[in-house]
Formats: structure tokens, C-alpha cells, sequence
């Protein structure tokens, strides 16, 4: 009987037998991503690459990655709903050095906006036999001597209003309101807000969320 050679081990083991498991991180290398010297905060976060072999150049494949940060983030503020789009536009050793590339609001900020405007129209149709739409509202001589059709366009320092509803802004501009608060020295801006006063703050608060008083 001819004897033959067993392929098997001539293979080094036997059929399915297991892999060895390589590490995909160990081939890459991470990278710190710089923001703009525009913004306070430079240093935004690490972005990964896989290492330069042969001809294949790592910063080729990390320049044109763009890179979304909350405003927020990039001044150490509170007012997040602004998102900034960075671009690497150069490589420097470890850093990936970004410009300006675009900006874009937070879908929260986008949804309130588009409410803000539904309310507005609804108010509008529903209740449009009010003043302006939004308030039932009521006058006397005692509060200034102003007429009431000056009155009714909204004279700074004359007007008073009660919070309906609570509200809470959404920037620096707008007025937050719980349920109660007095507001004065309301002034009409346009047919959604008035211009107010509350706890020291001079700023923006919408109209439908407030009943003028006398």
C-alpha cells in the first residue's frame, strides 16, 4: 500500500481551526482636532486614522473631515442650540487644524421656532375678535394718561401683563416665565411679542403667553 502525505498536517492543523485575532486600533493613530483661534476653547476632541503605510499618507485622509461642535462647547457657554461645522484643512504633526465650514441650529431649536409660528396662526383665527390676537385686555387712566388708541399700540411703560403659562427661552434675548409673574413696561415689538421688564431683565416674551392687566 502507497503511503501519502496527509494534507492536513502539512497545513499546520486541522480544518476551522481559529484565527488569530489582530487588533484593528493597533494599525491607527489618533489625532487631536483644533478648532479655529476664533473660539475660546481650541482643543474640541480626537478624531481616528489609520497609520501611514507605503504610499498610503494618513493626513491625506483626515484633511476634508468635517467635524459638528455645539457653539457651546467652543465658548464655554450655556446657549447650545447653534452647531458649528469644522473642516481640517491642514495637519501638523499630531493636530488636525480646522476652518469654518458651516453652521446649522439643533433640531429642539427648530421645532420650538415652527411652534411659536403654529400658535401664533391658530390664535390668530381662533380668537382674532381680541386685541392683537392673543390677550383679552383692559384699560385705565389711572395707570397713564396716555388715549387708549395710544394704549393699544402698545406705549412703552404702560402695559402690565400676568403670565399664563410658563416659558422657558431659548437665548439671552427671551424673557423665561413662571406662572404669575408680573411683567411690566410692555411695549409692543410686532404681532407675536412684547418688549418687558421682569426680575431687572429687559427682553422679549410672547404675546400669547401673557394677559395685559389694567
Amino acid at each position: 500500500m502507497a503511503v501519502g502525505k496527509n494534507k492536513r498536517l502539512t497545513k499546520g492543523g486541522k480544518k476551522g481551526a481559529k484565527k488569530k485575532i489582530v487588533d484593528p486600533f493597533s494599525k491607527k493613530d489618533w489625532y487631536d482636532v483644533k478648532a479655529p483661534a476664533m473660539f475660546n476653547i481650541r482643543n474640541i476632541g480626537k478624531t481616528l486614522v489609520t497609520r501611514t503605510q507605503g504610499t498610503r499618507i494618513a493626513s491625506d485622509g483626515l484633511k476634508g473631515r468635517v467635524f459638528e461642535v455645539s457653539l457651546a462647547d467652543l465658548q464655554n457657554d450655556e446657549v447650545a442650540f447653534r452647531k458649528f461645522k469644522l473642516v481640517t484643512e491642514d495637519v501638523q504633526g499630531k493636530n488636525c487644524l480646522t476652518n469654518f465650514h458651516g453652521m446649522d441650529l439643533t433640531r429642539d431649536k427648530m421645532c420650538s421656532m415652527v411652534k411659536k409660528w403654529q400658535h401664533f396662526a391658530k390664535k390668530e383665527a381662533a380668537v382674532s375678535i381680541f386685541f392683537r390676537g392673543f390677550c383679552v385686555v383692559s384699560f385705565s387712566s389711572s395707570w397713564c394718561s396716555a388715549t387708549i388708541g395710544e394704549q393699544q399700540d402698545g406705549a412703552a411703560g404702560c402695559l402690565r401683563g400676568t403670565a399664563l403659562y410658563s416659558f422657558t427661552s431659548d437665548c439671552e434675548e427671551e424673557l423665561s416665565l413662571q406662572v404669575g409673574d408680573i411683567v411690566t413696561n410692555l411695549e409692543s415689538v410686532d404681532g407675536e411679542w412684547f418688549l418687558g421688564d421682569l426680575r431687572g431683565k429687559r427682553a422679549l416674551v410672547p404675546k400669547n403667553y401673557l394677559q395685559v392687566l389694567d
